[in-house]
C-alpha cells in the first residue's frame, strides 16, 4: 500500500521498504515485520515500527542479523536517529487504522515468503 500526500490515511508516506523488513518470530509462534506505535511529535503523529536491529541502530532490514522487538523507547530514539518511519498523521486514530491495514498486508505478503522458506530469527534467543 502506497501512502500519498495529503490522503485520506495522512499526511506524509513512510520512508521504509515494506517489502524488505526484518522477520521476529514470537513467543506465541507469530511473525513481526512491522508491529509498530506511534506518538506526537512536532505537530504529527508518527507511525513507526517496534521491530528494528539495535546492533545496527535502524529499523533493519531482511538482511539484518539481530532482529529484535524494540521497546517503545528503542524505537522513538531509532525514529529521532534516522527519521525512519512508516508514516505521519493528523490524528492518533488515523494512524492506528492505517497501522492495522499495514498489519493485514504484512501478514498476507510475508506468510506467502514463510511458506517458501523465508528465514525468521525467533525473539529471544
Amino acid at each position: 500500500m502506497e501512502l500519498k500526500k495529503r490522503t485520506r490515511w495522512g499526511l506524509e508516506r513512510g520512508n521504509i521498504d515494506l517489502t524488505d523488513r526484518p522477520r521476529v518470530r514470537n513467543p506465541d509462534g507469530s511473525v513481526s515485520t512491522v508491529r509498530s506505535e506511534s506518538n506526537e511529535i512536532d505537530g504529527k503523529e508518527v507511525l513507526y515500527p517496534t521491530v528494528g536491529d539495535l546492533r545496527e541502530g535502524t529499523f533493519g532490514t531482511s538482511k539484518s542479523r539481530n532482529p529484535t522487538i524494540l521497546t517503545g523507547k528503542q524505537a522513538r530514539d531509532i525514529y529521532a536517529k534516522t527519521g525512519q518511519n512508516l508514516g505521519k498523521f493528523r490524528t492518533p486514530a488515523q494512524a492506528d487504522r492505517y497501522a492495522g491495514v499495514l498489519h493485514r498486508e504484512q501478514a498476507k505478503l510475508y506468510s506467502d515468503k514463510f511458506r517458501k522458506g523465508g528465514a525468521v530469527r525467533d525473539y529471544g534467543k
